[in-house]
């Protein structure tokens, strides 16, 4: 299986909500 794949889309999901948290603000 690639994990990594799973990582960077996570990693990627996350990166995006924190983000617009960021920009809601």
């Amino acid at each position: 299986m690639s994990d990594k794949k799973w990582i960077a889309l996570v990693w990627t999901m996350w990166l995006l909500s924190m983000s617009s948290m960021w920009w809601l603000e």
